[in-house]
């Protein structure tokens, strides 16, 4: 307060001040939500019209043709189903599947336990232990539990029903379908891993190797008392490999060079 005004005065003229200014703000606000309002409606009809218009696709699969090795068959349409080429597959790879619009709303996924099949948008045959999870909204990921077993051929389709999150139209209503991908996995190969013998070992002051000048050229040299070691590039039955591996003795004309048998 200045020395002129008193205090009465003073303190009408504050209670003014602070009137004018909540009326200030109060209009200030009444403006920005009447916009919201206006605008509020016509958001809805344009992401409403986005959905109808813009139908739902399959933008990117992996493992692709571009990022896996490719088997030339299946490949093109059969009865009307887009099929790709087929892909090798391998160890514990993943499948991820992209679409071009949301399938979920957010945090739609949470939740303990497994992913319900409503959210799972594979289809797989043979069906594959595995799980699934949203890493978007519009992306979804299939981790095998285990290594893919071998020469195994799957078939993964997305499923048709599949609805882009706020509208009604269906993944089988796109421009592709429902596309369908073949994968592949390599076939079970065995390899020698080593070979034991402790009698070799000692008999050499530990510096045998089985595979140093073999009696045939790329095979391995077995002492009496030899263990063979095998490696497989996937789990086996014990059982059924032994009703199915056999030993025999190599004939000269079985040695990998043509030459040189023994027993």
């Amino acid at each position: 307060p200045t020395p002129l005004m008193s205090r009465a005065r003073w303190q009408t003229a504050r209670r003014a001040r602070t009137l004018s200014m909540k009326g200030r703000w109060s209009a200030a606000l009444m403006a920005v939500l009447s916009a919201g309002l206006i605008q509020a409606a016509p958001i809805g009809v344009a992401k409403q019209a986005l959905t109808d218009e813009t139908q739902l696709r399959v933008v990117a699969f992996t493992p692709s043709t571009d990022t896996a090795h490719v088997l030339p068959q299946h490949d093109g349409q059969h009865d009307g189903v887009v099929v790709h080429p087929v892909v090798h597959i391998d160890g514990k790879q993943a499948l991820t599947v992209t679409f071009s619009h949301a399938i979920i709303a957010l945090g739609e996924d949470f939740g303990a336990g497994a992913l319900p099949e409503s959210l799972n948008p594979f289809m797989m045959s043979p069906a594959v232990a595995g799980t699934v999870r949203w890493v978007t909204t519009s992306i979804a990921r299939f981790d095998p539990l285990d290594e893919w077993p071998p020469e195994l051929t799957v078939s993964v389709a997305i499923k048709p029903s599949l609805r882009a999150y706020g509208s009604e139209r269906t993944l089988d209503e796109g421009p592709s379908g429902s596309p369908t991908y073949m994968l592949a996995t390599r076939e079970l190969s065995m390899s020698v891993s080593e070979v034991i013998s402790e009698q070799a070992m000692a008999l050499t002051n530990g510096s045998w190797d089985a595979a140093v000048e073999p009696l045939v050229r790329g095979a391995y040299e077995v002492p009496p008392d030899g263990k063979v070691v095998l490696r497989f590039s996937y789990k086996v039955e014990h059982d059924l490999l032994r009703t199915s591996l056999s030993l025999r003795r190599m004939q000269k004309a079985d040695g990998p060079s043509g030459g040189g048998g023994g027993d």
